[in-house]
């Protein structure tokens, strides 16, 4: 069956059988993607922010993409994988479940 076969390389296939939550792997994205709009936010409105906080924000950040990195460590997927349509399977899945 090679068709199938493909299904088995997806990440959604390999959070799943590493028993991570896709769900927790998109709220993770989102974190880094609000983080990264907020640090720049602060960086055009310096007076709202002082240099810890931005600080934080990329601390936050490092240790939000080494989870991501965790998760997907050991995927091995057959070719170069779309990340848009991996996230978008995942998204079904969690819209479904």
């Amino acid at each position: 069956m090679e068709g199938t076969e493909k299904e088995w390389e997806t990440l959604l296939h390999h959070l799943l059988s590493n028993g991570y939550d896709p769900d927790e792997y998109l709220n993770t994205m989102d974190n880094i993607q609000t983080a990264i709009a907020d640090k720049k936010y602060l960086e055009e409105h310096p007076e709202e922010a002082d240099k810890e906080e931005l600080s934080y924000i990329d601390d936050d950040i490092e240790v939000w993409e080494e989870e991501l990195n965790d998760m997907r460590e050991d995927w091995k997927p057959e070719k170069e994988p779309n990340m848009d349509e991996e996230i978008e399977l995942l998204k079904k899945w969690v819209k479904e479940r």
